[in-house]
């Protein structure tokens, strides 16, 4: 402490009338103070150096971990893109099965009421075909029972013809005979 006082002294521009012991011990204190603070810069230097790179690897690993997230945000949005697309097409492909159906039925459809008016109309025409003939049978009856009336009436005028000839040949016989 003392000495410091007399550096103190000396420095503010105090007597420099030190003893050559003093001198040297001065300088040597000096030396030291002057190594100290050398250490110490270099200790501050190694230190900074050290929080820099410290710092730098912080943020080198808060780089990662968030690109790390990104990536990993980037993989479930593919995914979730992916589950949407995949959903989509298997909606389309339904879809387009359910489409193929539909189609299918109204042909199903289609073809019976075709085959249903196809029946409908074989059963028209055989209905029709039925009537016609059975017109065409009375008709014929029909015909028929006019010829045998008209050979009745035949017959029976021929009855009755050959019955009056008969009485007038009988007439004329009984007048002959009265003549």
């Amino acid at each position: 402490k003392q000495w410091y006082q007399r550096r103190v002294a000396i420095t503010a521009g105090g007597s420099s009338k030190l003893s050559v012991k003093e001198r040297r011990e001065l300088a040597r204190q000096r030396k030291k103070e002057e190594a100290e603070r050398k250490r110490r810069d270099r200790d501050d230097e190694k230190r900074r150096h050290k929080e820099e790179e410290e710092r730098k690897l912080r943020e080198e690993e808060e780089m990662k971990l968030k690109r790390a997230e990104r990536d990993a945000e980037l993989a479930a949005e593919r995914q979730r893109e992916l589950g949407r697309r995949k959903e989509e097409e298997a909606k389309r492909r339904q879809a387009k099965l359910d489409e193929k159906d539909r189609r299918r039925r109204d042909e199903d459809k289609m073809l019976d009421a075709k085959r249903k008016l196809e029946e409908e109309l074989k059963r028209r025409r055989a209905a029709e075909a039925a009537r016609l003939e059975e017109i065409e049978r009375q008709k014929e009856l029909l015909l028929e029972r006019e010829k045998e009336e008209q050979q009745k009436r035949k017959e029976e005028a021929e009855a009755i013809r050959a019955q009056m000839e008969e009485e007038m040949a009988r007439e004329m016989a009984e007048y002959e005979r009265k003549v």
